[in-house]
């Protein structure tokens, strides 16, 4: 397949970028979740390929498509789990996206538009409001 992704698999890096070191025994069914992950976290480990771009999570959107709504804009922070290296289905999956505060109208029907309820992408859970923005889509 000329599409595949391949993955940097360097593990101890990966958890040392998303939780600050490399702790095996975190792993709960060799999975291991994440909040509040600031987004410039989320672009680096997707920049160094740790994040697959075609990947989604039920329905949402491709995670180069969520990356590429934070790159410009401020103030994002994800939520999701990281697989471990011992599963063959090693990956970061992004399950959700929020934003607290400073928020426009633009920006906020933008949010609507792109990630809470389109053809493609209904998130399970929601909030856009001036105060909040999230997306779950787990």
């Amino acid at each position: 397949m000329e599409n595949e992704f391949k993955f940097n698999t360097d593990i101890k890096q990966r958890d040392e970028i998303l939780f600050g070191k490399y702790e095996p025994d975190e792993y709960r069914g060799g999975t291991r979740n994440f909040w509040n992950v600031k987004q410039e976290v989320i672009i680096e480990l997707f920049e160094k390929g740790f994040i697959n771009p075609h990947d989604t999570q039920n329905k949402s959107p491709e995670m180069q498509e969520l990356i590429n709504f934070v790159k410009r804009r401020k103030g994002y922070t994800f939520e999701g789990y990281a697989v471990d290296i011992k599963r063959d289905d090693y990956r970061i999956t992004l399950e959700g996206l929020k934003k607290t505060g400073g928020i426009n109208d633009n920006e906020r029907r933008k949010f609507f538009d792109k990630f809470v309820y389109t053809e493609d992408h209904v998130a399970n859970s929601y909030e856009v409001s001036k105060e909040r923005l999230f997306a779950w889509w787990d």
